[in-house]
């Protein structure tokens, strides 16, 4: 989980791109992220809906919605969900990469790099 939390104009301009779902307490959406201990996740066609948890992290956020991007131009058929190879180690990459620009700070690049490195 990162360490900024996600501004409204984040939400707000990736709310215009994607559906963003809020997972609330009680709710089988929040029941599936505490299966799988994520605080995010995408889905539907095309990896358009985001599931979040209340205050999500910026990097997670970026994360889900770059996952979009990637099955947009199917990046995510290419290379496939699990492995060092994977879709998600290619978003994590490209998110270090692109720190600057993702407006990430140090400690949300480290988090991530751990991540990576464990292929999750």
């Amino acid at each position: 989980m990162g360490v900024e939390r996600a501004s409204d104009d984040l939400l707000d301009a990736v709310g215009r791109k994607r559906s963003l779902i809020i997972a609330k307490p009680g709710s089988e959406e929040l029941r599936m992220l505490d299966y799988f201990g994520a605080e995010a996740s995408v889905g539907g066609p095309y990896n358009s809906s985001i599931l979040l948890r209340e205050n999500p992290s910026k990097a997670a956020v970026l994360e889900e919605f770059l996952h979009g991007t990637q099955s947009r131009l199917g990046i995510v058929d290419r290379l496939g969900t699990s492995g060092l190879g994977s879709a998600e180690t290619h978003v994590k990459d490209f998110m270090i990469r692109h720190q600057g620009m993702l407006g990430l700070g140090d400690e949300d690049v480290r988090i991530l790099q751990v991540l990576r490195d464990k292929g999750l």
